[in-house]
Order: C-alpha cells, then sequence, then structure tokens
C-alpha cells in the first residue's frame, strides 16, 4: 500500500517525486549521504539490468531471423583462381561444388571410365559427365588386342572382362582366294590369361562405368555437355583456358540417330583445373578444339 492508503500503481513522476522525498530526509540524518548514494547504485542497477536484458532478448531475436534469412535466401558468387579455375558457389538451395572437383571428364565410354578410375585411385575428385547411362547397344569395338588387355592389368581393371561372356581371342586367319594364313599373337613367356578378347561392347563399357564408380572420389552423372568454360564462366573460345563446362539434365541420346532428344531440362555448371573431352566419334566439341574433319578409310563386317 502507498501513502494515501491505495493499491494503484503510482505514476513515473509521483514514483520519481516518493524517491527524491526519501532521498532528502535521508541526507538529514547521519550517515544519510551513503545511503542516497547506495540507494541511487541499486536503482541504477536494477535499471541496467534490465536494459541488459532488453538488450539481450533484442539481440536473441535479431541474430534469429538473420539466420532464418540465411537459410531461406539464395545467393551465388563467383571466384576466380589460376590457371582457369573459377567456380560457381550456391548456398543451401543447391550444392556447393567449389573446389570440389579436381578434374571433369566429358563421357563415359572406354577412354573416359578407364581415365576416372586411373584419377581417383591416384586420390583425384573426379566428375564424369555421360549424356546417356544406358547399356550402349551398337557394333563398334568387339575384339581387344592383347596389348590392350595388358594395359587392363595395368589399370587394374582386368575384371572388367569377366562376366560379360568374353571369349579369348589367340590371333587371326585370313582367307583369300582358296588359300588360308593364319596368324597367331606373340604371347610366349606370357601367362595364360593373357590374350585377345572379343565380347558385347556394351556390356565391356557398362562393366568400365561400374570400376570407376566403386572408387572413392568419382561420381557419375548423366548429362549433355553443351559448352566449354572460361575462367569467367562465359562460352570457352581458342587462346583462353578451359575452366570448366556447362552440361544439361533431362535430355536423351538416340541411339539409332545419334542425336540428343532435348526434353524439358536443367543447365548446370561445373568447373575444375582439368577438362578432359572424351566424348566418342559423334563428339558435339571436336569442332571447337579441332579442325580435323573424321574420316571412314575402311569398315568391318562381321558374319554370323
Amino acid at each position: 500500500r502507498y501513502r494515501d492508503g491505495s493499491t494503484r500503481r503510482p505514476t513515473r513522476g509521483e514514483r520519481g517525486a516518493h524517491f527524491r522525498a526519501r532521498d532528502s530526509r535521508a541526507t538529514a540524518t547521519r550517515g544519510g549521504r551513503g545511503v542516497v548514494a547506495r540507494r541511487r547504485l541499486i536503482r541504477s542497477f536494477i535499471h541496467s539490468s534490465a536494459n541488459l536484458e532488453r538488450a539481450n532478448e533484442d539481440v536473441r531475436w535479431r541474430s534469429m531471423v538473420s539466420l532464418s534469412f540465411r537459410r531461406r535466401s539464395k545467393t551465388t558468387t563467383m571466384t576466380r583462381g589460376e590457371g582457369g579455375d573459377a567456380r560457381a558457389r550456391v548456398d543451401d538451395a543447391e550444392e556447393d561444388e567449389t573446389g570440389r572437383w579436381d578434374a571433369v571428364i566429358v563421357g563415359a565410354g572406354v577412354a573416359g571410365a578407364s581415365l576416372a578410375h586411373a584419377l581417383g585411385r591416384e586420390g583425384r575428385k573426379v566428375l564424369v559427365l555421360e549424356r546417356d547411362m544406358k547399356q550402349p547397344d551398337r557394333i563398334v569395338g568387339e575384339l581387344l588386342q592383347p596389348g590392350g588387355y595388358l594395359k587392363l592389368k595395368e589399370l587394374g581393371l582386368e575384371s572388367c572382362v569377366e562376366g560379360i561372356d568374353a571369349q579369348k581371342v589367340y590371333g587371326y586367319t585370313m582367307f583369300k582366294d582358296g588359300e588360308v594364313a593364319t596368324m597367331t599373337y606373340p604371347l610366349e613367356g606370357r601367362s595364360d590369361d593373357v590374350a585377345g578378347r572379343s565380347f558385347h561392347n556394351g556390356r565391356f563399357v557398362q562393366k568400365l562405368r561400374e570400376a570407376a564408380r566403386a572408387v572413392e572420389g568419382v561420381e557419375l552423372r548423366q548429362g549433355t555437355v553443351k559448352k566449354l568454360l572460361n575462367a569467367r564462366g562465359d562460352e570457352w573460345s581458342e587462346g583462353e583456358v578451359v575452366a570448366g563446362v556447362s552440361y544439361a539434365t533431362g535430355d536423351t541420346w538416340d541411339e539409332k540417330t545419334q542425336t540428343v532428344i532435348s526434353t524439358k531440362s536443367e543447365t548446370k555448371t561445373v568447373f575444375a583445373p582439368l577438362t578432359v573431352v572424351c566424348d566418342g566419334h559423334f563428339s558435339s566439341l571436336r569442332s571447337k578444339l579441332s579442325q580435323a574433319t573424321p574420316e571412314h578409310p575402311s569398315h568391318f563386317v562381321g558374319l554370323i
């Protein structure tokens, strides 16, 4: 209860007048100045504590708002380094691949998958982009010479000819004008497994892809590479360093017409210090890297 007998909360002016009157009375007594000083110190501490708590609440509220905003915002920046090491960096909305890859390989055929496997075993981070991950189904590359098998062994990929109905080949027999000529591979001193191999090329390629994918640090993605990129993220031109590629997801490869069928897709970019283009005979990037025109000096005919 207050001096007037009421229980109402006094106004700010009344509280101030009350404290000033009490302080005045205290100064008239012995040691009153010390009492006044202590009271003022206590009131100052109370007000300071209240203000500090409000300040802390304000900081916590602002921090939560800022954190929530950062989680929902989308920002993209571009960084550049030496040797065309430019990379797009995206926040939580997309996976940040800055500095993630040591090499980008275009094409997951015999060359691309084997290279990815070799680089991955060296501890490199490798991304392989292939326009069609389905098993290839066309007549090409059905015979692996003994030298090719020895190279597979050197790369640790000899198991890729197992389980695909591969047949060992030890030489050739030629027929012409009633005459027969047989030539055998010079395999003296080699182990029993060294020989040529005849197989379904598509099954062999799939085994190579599986071997590459099994190596830590190697990732295979289906996507059609549209452009080579320079360090600025623009389309590459002669005289510049290839810093990465732009590729589309969702497109499909028509094996019969040997063309890309465009569908609703998403374009992405990826950068690495090394970009290797080995996307085969029907490469869409060859004309940008070389002026040579592919020739067909002969044809292969198979009899069943």
